[in-house]
């Protein structure tokens, strides 16, 4: 099955908890695994200290392995939208209109 990469727009919603991987994946989804994609996501985290101050403050920590939605608003604040692959089979909302 082929994914297309689509880049989530403003109207992005946050429905709930997700696992750090998935969001790292989406946020760096060119690496080679989701273990290299986490890795990056945890030093990109600790590069900033304002996001990571931030994100402490809503009780991340370095072993933080699901995001509370407030966590995933923090980081989008920070970095913007993440990049999400769907696959082709999904239907394009820009077309159901």
């Amino acid at each position: 099955m082929t994914k297309t990469e689509k880049e989530v727009t403003k109207g992005y919603i946050i429905n709930g908890f997700k696992h750090f991987t998935q969001l790292a994946t989406e946020y760096f989804p060119n690496h080679a695994s989701c273990s290299s994609a986490r890795k990056s996501m945890r030093e990109k985290i600790d590069e900033n200290l304002s996001l990571k101050s931030e994100l402490e403050k809503a009780d991340y920590t370095e072993h933080t392995i699901i995001l509370s939605p407030k966590m995933q608003q923090i980081i989008w604040a920070h970095w913007g939208p993440p990049l999400i692959s769907l696959p082709d089979s999904c239907p394009d909302e820009s077309h159901d209109a």
